[in-house]
């Protein structure tokens, strides 16, 4: 495919903006900030070194068209691969997502909430735990592979219908068909969009829209976060139907459902959603969560992680957990901590660490014990470690008393 610029009307009202001196130190410092902690050999040093110099030609660069962006790195590690555009590229993007948030957010749903300014995840999770009454059936599902699955063609397709500067379309030319540098070798590629851009939020919401536009036609409850997507109907048929809207609408796009990621069911039998099991009872912490907050305590103590550290991680994620929802711990949640691993070779029988192995292969015990005096009562938490190595902190909480351990 080809872009041709006869067909945009010209105008450069938006690029305006992006090369604006707000919009431009309003990226600047997003990048800083984000990249306070790279490698000294990252360009974000020289880019900060010379900013006084080069923020002007920057911004004459975009008002002029002759700005472009280079190819994207692809950098592998152990848990998985990113893309990491150059500190310049990054901070054009930012500024472009800025200023395109703004002009697209009118013809996005209000309903697709990990946009900036419509509450985020914790949002999402309270208005599906808000409309439970009422609606006894539930359709929970996400696309396969979301980013990497866009067809490229048909996202600059309808950017094209929003975006009427040319400047700004020869920018989203090259962010959508994006050239890649992956160990010496410089890939073009022709499918999906890249995970770690500042962009990529934005145009993973526009993919998307023909599919909120159909379902709020629908007058369901319909929430979506990224490429989650929650449905509540009060009965069985309307539910059918939105299923049946779901289903052609992503076929439309090329998409599919994630299988293992898809629920349908009655809301009574409890639900994931971003992190939460959301059930009739109230709001618990889903089991891949907690599974999730095992595993990181346990490599922190792998990698010899002192006490302070392990206790500021785990009053950080309790409060992440608590944070913009009403919590309640149920009995049903709780037996999500009640998982172990089958043994290893290295496993010995006496729950200690064996230094051979270099990986704990004891019992993490984490206790919640509650003074019977208050909702409000002071509440400590306690992770013991082989070898009594202990850190608690306290916090406040209004769930009941629970003793659970994980075998590792």
């Amino acid at each position: 495919m080809l872009w041709r610029k006869t067909m945009v009307t010209y105008d450069k009202d938006i690029m305006s903006e992006i090369a604006s001196d707000d919009v431009i130190e309003r990226a600047y410092a997003w990048l800083c900030e984000r990249r306070k902690d790279y490698s000294a050999n990252n360009d974000v040093w020289q880019l900060r070194w010379r900013w006084q110099e080069g923020r002007p030609r920057l911004q004459a660069d975009l008002l002029s068209g002759k700005y472009r962006l280079g190819a994207v790195h692809r950098i592998r590690g152990d848990e998985g691969e990113i893309e990491l555009w150059s500190a310049p590229d990054a901070l054009v993007l930012k500024a472009t997502a800025i200023v395109l948030s703004r002009k697209l957010k009118r013809h996005l749903s209000p309903n697709c909430y990990h946009l900036a300014g419509n509450g985020g995840s914790k949002a999402a999770v309270r208005a599906v735990a808000a409309q439970l009454d009422g609606n006894g059936f539930v359709f929970r599902t996400d696309v396969r592979s979301y980013y990497a699955s866009i067809d490229q063609d048909m996202l600059f397709g309808m950017l094209e219908r929003y975006v009427k500067d040319s400047a700004v379309l020869d920018l989203l030319w090259n962010y959508v068909y994006r050239t890649v540098y992956d160990e010496g070798h410089y890939v073009d590629l022709r499918q999906g969009i890249g995970l770690g851009c500042p962009l990529s939020p934005l145009m993973g919401a526009l993919f998307l829209k023909a599919l909120d536009d159909r379902l709020e036609k629908t007058g369901l409850l319909y929430v979506r976060f990224m490429d989650d997507i929650v449905i509540l109907a009060p009965t069985r048929w309307k539910l059918r139907r939105a299923i049946k809207t779901v289903n052609a609408t992503l076929a439309d796009l090329k998409l599919q459902k994630h299988p293992k990621k898809t629920f349908i069911g009655k809301v009574k039998q409890g639900f994931d959603f971003l992190g939460y099991t959301i059930t009739t009872s109230g709001l618990g912490i889903a089991p891949k969560t907690w599974a999730r907050f095992v595993e990181r305590v346990t490599r922190l103590y792998e990698q010899d992680a002192g006490p302070s550290r392990i206790g500021d991680y785990v009053r950080h994620w309790w409060r992440w957990a608590q944070a913009g929802v009403s919590l309640k711990v149920e009995t049903s949640v709780l037996a999500a901590f009640e998982m172990s691993r089958p043994p290893t070779s290295t496993t010995r029988h006496n729950n200690a660490y064996d230094p051979d192995s270099h990986s704990l292969v004891g019992t993490l015990v984490l206790q919640v014990q509650k003074k019977r005096i208050a909702r409000s009562a002071p509440t400590s938490f306690i992770i013991r470690m082989p070898y009594a190595t202990v850190c608690s902190y306290n916090s406040h909480m209004i769930e009941p008393d629970f003793n659970s351990q994980f075998k590792l």
